[in-house]
C-alpha cells in the first residue's frame, strides 16, 4: 500500500470521477494536438479519413503554444554551412524548409475557411 502513490493523499479519496467518455470510433488517431501532430492530421481528414485527435492538455499546449508565434524556415547554422556539410542533400534541405512558412500560412487560411 505504501509503494502506491496513489495512496498518498486526499486527492485520490477526494476528487470527482472523471466524466465518462464516450468510446472513440475511428480511422486514424494522432495523439498530442501541436502544430506538427495537426499538419499530420489535416491531410488525413481531408482525405476522408475519420481523424481522432487526442490531446492530454489543450490544443497547442506543448512547444506549439510557447513559441511565441514565431516560424523559423531554417536550422540552428548558418545556411552556407548547410551544403557546405551535406552537399547537395543540404541544397534540398534548406528549399525544404524555405517551404515551411507558406505550409503555415496555407494550413492556416484553409482552417479559417472551415470555421
Amino acid at each position: 500500500m505504501l509503494g502506491d502513490p496513489r495512496s498518498h493523499g486526499l486527492w485520490e479519496r477526494s476528487a470527482p470521477p472523471p466524466p465518462a467518455t464516450p468510446p472513440l470510433v475511428g480511422d486514424v488517431a494522432v495523439i498530442g494536438v501541436g502544430f506538427t501532430s495537426l499538419s499530420a492530421a489535416l491531410p488525413l481528414a481531408k482525405a476522408g479519413a475519420r481523424t481522432i485527435l487526442l490531446e492530454a492538455a489543450e490544443i497547442g499546449f506543448g512547444g506549439f503554444g510557447r513559441n511565441r508565434g514565431l516560424m523559423n524556415a531554417g536550422l540552428w547554422v548558418m545556411p552556407c554551412a548547410v551544403p557546405e556539410a551535406l552537399g547537395e542533400a543540404g541544397e534540398r534541405l534548406l528549399a525544404l524548409l524555405a517551404e515551411g512558412p507558406s505550409l503555415v500560412r496555407d494550413r492556416l487560411r484553409w482552417t479559417r475557411r472551415k470555421a
